[in-house]
């Protein structure tokens, strides 16, 4: 065989090949008869190559039986399927509802297709399909719809009008979804029946629309009290959901009205001293409403050592290795209840020692967390939570999140499953946020990766709108949450001694005689008693102003001049010795978070679709392909 005819036969070969069919919808030709009472009877006639790619068993069509008008309410179709035929035989059918559409699935999942073409007949009817002005009715149709995964050769409509009508105005469109493409031919339009046909090949995803206008009288018309009727129907969930949100928010409202505000503030006057039994964790506790910004417990520590440095029960020393902390001998009536069990948590015996480098140091993370179990009996007799109403709330939200969730699909598989990946990703959520909040960001990170693809799983089942609606509804739980929490009547009193507590702290001190003619005079010990008390308030830099000045002026006797704080090495400064207690809550951080080991994470993602349809008078040019109602799409399987 000589070279040129090999090749030759290879190009034969080749373009055979080529020419070899492949899937695709030869024709997809629609028959709508518009009936006196308003229906649609529709026929679709979807001859199809089917080569066992996507077209294996059969095909679907997925037909919108819920459409968003433009004011955002919500209309339903019905459908009511008729026949299904292929080749001209009765088809299998499987109905699956999903979130607007109906899905029909030609075919069983035990025969396999024969390669080469079938023809598919569907016939169906629908109402609420039809758009009424004031002089004319109007037909706005998606023939094809835009969602077809396979291309399609060649489309067609016909629409037949009861008797009597003239159409006024009919317009086609086509291509994907908004074009404006006129791609059609007008192949009879006489009377009440109008044929088009399209003169290009669709590809996936575009479609084929028609619209046409007659004038009205001609088709019944539902009044406005069945429309409305119909309107209330269709947004019920729509009207539940604004009935929860509201009746959630109003419940919170009066519950925050008759508990949530606390007591009235009182009169506010200067004091020199605070009542006995008020520790410089409890002032500082109360006055912040919480270890905000202090989540850890550290800086509360911080002003507990600085405390009991004061008092010489521990005692501070700084070496070449750390910090030296060192237990002295504890008066067992005037130490607090909080403060023995932290020192016992740290050092348990009289002259232990503890030191402080730049590591991990075990017993500080135990006394850090006897000291966050000391503050709870601190919040529970300070403030009110509410927690009995709160929760009555939370719990309302939790079910009626979960109806929305089974009510957004009528398949109960994917809301069963979006039910539980949905509280998967809020308990997960909750997690990141308590990591995020407690400086845990290496742990909450990862939490909120996995708790997002939980939600977007959830929202893939069940559409995007339900998971954003149980969102919205935990939302104003955490809210409220936080706006329940107010100070009890004992917890309103002390923070009224707090606040005028601090103003004497924070006078400057050309204040002081002028607004605090009564304030003792500024010494050594008074200085020390009031340290741990300034610090926990937020004032330590006032307050020590004032002590300097009083140096500096030279009114403190002159043995006092270059002290040494009790409890602090002998080694240091006074200044110095400041610094090491202002400074000692970055130690104890260090000290007392243990390393993290390296760790990778896989996230995972979800998204949803939402089809939406709406009229308009799109039979005089307005409208576009993808308009109007009907529409959808489908695919092999």
């Amino acid at each position: 065989m000589s070279g040129r005819l090999r090749v030759l036969l290879w190009l034969c070969c080749f373009c055979a090949f080529g020419l070899r069919a492949e899937e695709a919808i030869q024709a997809y030709d629609v028959r709508m008869q518009v009936e006196p009472s308003g229906e649609v009877l529709v026929t679709e006639r979807i001859a199809v190559m089917a080569e066992g790619k996507m077209i294996v068993r059969g095909i679907y069509r997925d037909i919108p039986v819920r459409y968003r008008l433009g004011n955002g309410l919500l209309r339903s179709t019905p459908l009511t399927l008729i026949s299904a035929t292929r080749d001209g035989r009765p088809e299998s059918v499987t109905e699956q509802r999903l979130e607007h559409a109906l899905r029909l699935r030609l075919g069983s999942a035990d025969v396999r297709l024969e390669s080469g073409p079938h023809v598919y007949e569907l016939t169906y009817r629908m109402n609420a399909q039809l758009l009424h002005h004031a002089s004319v009715d109007e037909l706005y149709w998606n023939v094809t719809g835009n969602d077809w995964s396979l291309p399609i050769r060649h489309a067609s409509v016909e629409v037949l009008l009861p008797e009597g009508a003239q159409i006024q105005a009919a317009h086609g469109y086509t291509g994907y979804r908004g074009s404006r493409e006129g791609a059609y031919e007008v192949l009879e339009q006489q009377g009440n029946r109008l044929r088009l046909a399209t003169t290009r090949e669709l590809d996936a995803r575009e479609g084929f629309t028609v619209a046409l206008a007659w004038q009205a009288g001609l088709v019944t018309r539902p009044g406005w009290w069945d429309e409305l009727l119909v309107l209330l129907a269709d947004n019920l969930r729509r009207i539940l959901l604004v009935a929860a949100f509201s009746g959630l928010l109003l419940f919170y409202a009066l519950i925050w009205w008759a508990k949530g505000r606390g007591p009235a503030k009182g009169l506010v006057i200067p004091l020199f001293e605070l009542p006995r039994g008020v520790s410089p964790l409890m002032a500082g506790y109360v006055w912040r409403r919480g270890l905000k910004h202090d989540r850890k417990g550290v800086r509360a520590l911080s002003i507990m050592f600085t405390d009991l440095a004061i008092r010489g029960w521990l005692s501070l020393q700084r070496d070449t290795s750390g910090l030296v902390l060192t237990r002295g001998e504890v008066d067992g009536d005037a130490i607090r209840e909080e403060e023995r069990r932290v020192l016992n948590a740290l050092i348990t015996r009289e002259g232990g020692s503890l030191t402080l480098g730049g590591r991990y140091e075990p017993r500080l993370a135990n006394a850090l967390e006897v000291l966050l179990k000391s503050v709870k009996g601190i919040e529970r007799n300070n403030f009110s939570n509410a927690t009995g109403h709160w929760l009555f709330g939370a719990f309302f939200a939790l079910v009626t999140g979960i109806a929305l969730l089974v009510t957004s699909t009528g398949d109960a598989e994917a809301a069963n499953n979006a039910v539980w990946l949905m509280l998967l990703g809020m308990l997960l959520g909750a997690g990141t946020l308590y990591c995020l909040t407690h400086g845990m960001i290496g742990t909450g990170l990862p939490l909120l990766l996995f708790a997002l693809a939980c939600l977007g799983l959830a929202a893939g089942l069940v559409g995007g709108d339900a998971v954003l609606q149980c969102l919205a509804l935990f939302a104003i739980v955490a809210v409220a949450r936080k706006l329940m929490r107010s100070p009890t009547i004992a917890g309103r009193r002390l923070l009224d001694e707090l606040e005028g507590y601090r103003n004497y702290l924070s006078l400057a001190e050309r204040d002081v005689l002028d607004k605090a003619g009564q304030a003792p005079v500024m010494s050594i010990a008074l200085y020390e008693r009031h340290l741990p008390y300034a610090m926990a308030l937020g004032v330590e830099r006032q307050w020590t102003q004032r002590f300097t000045a009083e140096l500096r002026k030279g009114t403190l006797a002159p043995v006092e001049v270059d002290y040494q704080p009790q409890g602090f090495t002998q080694l240091m400064t006074s200044g110095e010795a400041m610094t090491l207690a202002w400074n000692l809550d970055r130690m104890l951080m260090t000290a007392s978070v243990p390393p993290e080991a390296p760790r990778s994470v896989d996230s995972f993602s979800g998204s949803s679709s939402d089809d939406s349809g709406s009229g308009s008078s799109a039979s005089h040019g307005g409208g576009s392909s993808g308009g109007g109602a009907g529409g959808g799409g489908g695919g092999g399987w």
